[in-house]
């Protein structure tokens, strides 16, 4: 299940990031009104809103996220994303499972 995360601040994100083992970090600016269709990761996500809105959108639901909100996607979950009109620039984590994880 995606989860939102109550981070505030943008360097108290990259600090858990960090921390949590996320070793690949990276600014994507994404075009008003994308949508994407129901996909999954080989990865955990985590991200944090910089500019702009998205929803991400799962079978428990969906989660809408703002300026200096989080939330968490793990590997292999379905969901689907929509942005707002405006656009959105967001902060993204990877990690990738590890071996023992995966089993």
């Amino acid at each position: 299940m995606t989860k939102a995360l109550g981070i505030h601040t943008e360097s108290q994100f990259r600090t858990g990031l960090r921390r949590d083992g996320f070793d690949e970090v990276l600014e994507r600016s994404v075009a008003p009104g994308l949508v994407l269709d129901p996909h999954q990761h080989e990865w955990d996500s985590r991200l944090w809103v910089l500019r702009g809105q998205l929803e991400l959108i799962d079978a428990a639901g969906s989660v809408h996220l703002s300026v200096g909100q989080a939330c968490e996607v793990p590997a292999g979950h379905l969901h689907a994303e929509r942005y707002g009109l405006d656009g959105c620039t967001v902060v993204v984590g990877r990690r990738r499972p590890s071996t023992s994880q995966a089993a």
